[in-house]
């Protein structure tokens, strides 16, 4: 599988979020996307689907930025890629109705397998990839 740009980008962003000592204190976009090291523009785009999302929140007047909406602990990988792509970017193949052929059981063992996948991407949030990162570990 394949992350998609905005996905590593939006990743990136919200981990810079994360690890300050106020995740929930805004900062400019200009300084989310130069830690990302991702274009202001691209990544202006990325937060409003992150907002929209209520992944992020959006601050005016003079304290302007974006802050993280809720506690790294409660925003999972699987909260991004959805923000950023949609529910339907988790599944790889059409789950038609089948018969007994083998393509069903294919397709059975398949579904299973996204749905493991669903289930550690949701288990990954922002706080364990920090911790992951501080331990030393991938």
């Amino acid at each position: 599988m394949e992350l998609a740009k905005s996905c590593d980008y939006a990743i990136r962003g919200l981990l810079y979020l994360a690890e300050r000592p106020n995740p929930f204190q805004p900062v400019l976009l200009r300084d989310i996307a130069s830690s990302a090291s991702a274009p202001e523009a691209f990544m202006s785009k990325v937060f409003q689907s992150l907002r929209a999302s209520n992944v992020v929140r959006s601050h005016r007047g003079r304290e302007r930025g974006y802050s993280l909406a809720r506690p790294p602990d409660e925003i999972s990988l699987y909260d991004v890629i959805v923000a950023m792509k949609g529910p339907a970017a988790l599944n790889s193949i059409h789950h038609p109705p089948g018969g007994g052929d083998g393509r069903d059981a294919f397709r059975r063992a398949w579904k299973r397998i996204e749905e493991q996948f669903a289930v550690a991407l949701r288990s990954s949030t922002l706080e364990t990839m920090l911790q992951s990162a501080a331990e030393g570990r991938a």
